[in-house]
């Protein structure tokens, strides 16, 4: 009798865990992270009799749940590229925004400048159209700079998520480390901890969306979690920190920082190493946010220095030369933490029409200085300093250089945000050429001025300066400055130059005709050095661009950023949800399939019930045979 009640038994008690086991998959079907359980059962060993072997009934041999250590992997990766892309959307996004505002942006401001100095240029004596263009030049300074702390309000809104980012990412390491410990011992009683496994895949899943990682199962059970270049974040029970800090070679950037037992690992500051959220809110804040910053600089500049310039070579209503109409924040140098030795960098503008929206990185070996240009990596080597590259100076000011320094050159990154008016006062806008030619009155000839500019500042600029022309070909020249030259050749529309001015004349001089080229006494009226200032509005001044079609590339290229970065964002989506789909089909839950199977184990348990049942009968009816 006890053969055939431990048979029911083993039966009713196998039944009753695969009842057990599905009651437990329908109550976490909802369970983030639970993977599918599934009772695993064998023959227990037969009892040999006469007849051959008796069967003895089931054991339950272990649960074990519905797992794919691959398609558990795909959806860690493409968690990770999903969780990237839609960060970087949603920057963009606000990037986009501000760049492109139509009403109070830049572009706004650029036209609205070039514009008004058009309408000034007409009327170089009407103070209120000199009021007006002081009024947009300063909203185009204003614009520059508030348009950058834009920018640097989003960079830091960036560093902020980062470093709450990472706070959540240590967080979820110790809890992976906890977890790694309990497994371990759990799996060293024989047996399999499923819903501690689940536990610890969905939080490896969950940093997978902050971070890109790597898993290596160990030999205890164990999982090892790599982050960036495979340095681990968890090792056993054992977790590390990770850390935002400014980058060593440019503390404008953001870097990471692995904290150990054993010190501090410096992962860098690209973000194509890491991957998730932090990957996103690195490129955001080191690449996209900066590159805009730098172009903004590069226009800003590449506008203010030429307008100064050419404002300096005209004169003012009260007759004195144009001073700068903008002023510009310095260039920056940022010496590298590691850095031995005692230089002192300054840049200078060369060219402004050269400059590229870039940053640049200074290498010195010992022998020859390298410079590389980081939105492209250009390079270029100098034996020696000073040097010139991309239209700016280098040069060092103090100090010496190390083997093995570093320097991060900025030459318009830093440079938009601090541009502001030089001066207020309407009166002082040098719309006048500081000389004027005039043909004498009394010339034979047909000889007359074509045009007189002031190319350059020169002490004797204004200096009465007379040619006198010895015949149809040539002229003689007298004047402070000149050196009195005689028998200068003379030829319709060449070019005649002294003391800073270039002038060029038309017809044909008779013997004993003159030109005279003096201080301009029409200052009110003039407007030949305001003409010059507006012709920038169209003039190739950015890099082999026009200010307004420099300003329109920037828009495009934030632009085309943020629309990649959508379509990236619609794309890693939808394969993130295929692969969450997959592992779906092989460890979700289906209640479809567990009703079903509740039904089968009901059966099963009532079927068993009835073998001890049966087995209680004989037993009663031998019972009675001795009564």
């Amino acid at each position: 009798m006890s053969g055939i009640l431990s048979v029911g038994a083993s039966g009713l008690a196998a039944a009753y865990a695969a009842l057990q086991t599905t009651g437990h998959n329908i109550a976490n079907v909802s369970t983030p992270g639970f993977k599918r359980q599934q009772t695993v059962q064998t023959a227990a060993v037969p009892q040999f009799g006469g007849a051959g072997f008796i069967g003895n009934g089931v054991n339950v041999t272990t649960i074990e749940r519905s797992y794919s250590e691959l398609a558990t992997s795909e959806v860690n990766r493409a968690q990770s590229s999903a969780s990237e892309a839609d960060t970087q959307a949603a920057y963009l996004k606000r990037l986009d925004a501000l760049m492109g505002d139509t009403t109070n942006g830049v572009g706004v401001a650029v036209d609205a400048f070039f514009n008004s100095l058009q309408a000034a240029s007409a009327q170089p004596s009407s103070t209120s159209l000199r009021t007006a263009l002081l009024g947009q030049a300063n909203n185009l300074a204003t614009r520059f700079s508030e348009t950058v702390d834009g920018i640097n309000q989003l960079k830091d809104t960036s560093a902020n998520d980062l470093a709450l980012t990472l706070k959540d990412i240590n967080q979820l390491g110790k809890q992976v480390a906890v977890l790694n410990g309990r497994i371990s011992l759990g799996l060293a009683s024989g047996q399999t901890p499923n819903d501690l496994m689940d536990q610890r895949d969905q939080l490896i899943q969950n940093i997978s969306q902050d971070i890109g990682v790597t898993t290596i199962k160990q030999s205890d059970g164990s999982i090892n979690v790599l982050v960036a270049n495979g340095d681990p974040l968890v090792v056993g029970d054992r977790s590390s920190s990770l850390a935002s800090a400014a980058d060593p070679i440019d503390p404008a950037k953001i870097g990471l920082v692995l904290q150990t037992p054993n010190g501090n690992v410096q992962l860098g500051s690209n973000g194509a190493l890491t991957g998730g959220k932090v990957a996103a809110m690195m490129n955001i804040h080191n690449q996209s946010l900066a590159g805009a910053t730098a172009q903004l600089g590069q226009l800003a500049i590449a506008v203010a220095i030429p307008v100064n310039q050419q404002h300096q070579l005209g004169i003012d209503l009260n007759g004195n030369s144009g001073g700068d109409l903008f002023t510009l924040p310095a260039a920056t140098v940022d010496a590298a933490v590691g850095n031995t030795g005692t230089a002192n960098l300054s840049l200078s503008i060369v060219n402004a029409g050269q400059l590229k929206a870039s940053d640049y990185q200074l290498a010195y070996n010992g022998a020859t200085y390298q410079v590389t240009r980081l939105s492209d990596g250009t390079a270029q080597s100098f034996a020696s300093l000073p040097a010139t590259f991309d239209g700016f100076g280098i040069n060092v000011t103090s100090g010496a250089m190390s083997a093995g320094d570093t320097f991060t050159l900025k030459p318009v990154s830093t440079r938009a945000n601090g541009i502001a008016l030089a001066f207020q006062d309407p009166s002082r806008l040098a719309f006048a050429s500081p000389v004027a030619a005039n043909a004498a009155i009394g010339n034979a000839g047909t000889v007359q001025v074509g045009s007189l500019i002031a190319a350059s500042a020169n002490v004797n600029l204004q200096q009465t300066v007379t040619l006198t022309f010895t015949g149809a070909g040539t002229f003689d020249v007298s004047g402070t400055g000149t050196g009195n030259p005689t028998g200068q050749p003379y030829a319709a529309g060449s070019t005649i130059s002294f003391n800073g001015w270039t002038l060029t004349l038309t017809g044909t001089p008779r013997a004993g005709d003159s030109v005279t080229i003096g201080a301009n006494a029409n200052r009110a009226g003039d407007n030949r050095n305001a003409l010059a200032l507006a012709g920038f509005s169209s003039a190739a001044i950015v890099d082999g661009q026009s200010a307004a079609q420099s300003y329109a590339a920037t828009l495009a290229d934030v632009g085309g950023q943020a629309k990649a970065a959508n379509l990236d964002a619609s794309v890693q989506g939808a394969v993130r949800d295929d692969a969450v789909a997959a592992e779906q089909g092989i460890s979700g839950v289906n209640l479809d399939e567990e009703a079903a199977k509740l039904m089968q184990y009901q059966q099963a348990y009532q079927a068993s019930a009835k073998v001890i049942a049966a087995a209680q009968a004989m037993f009663d009816t031998i019972l009675s045979l001795g009564r």
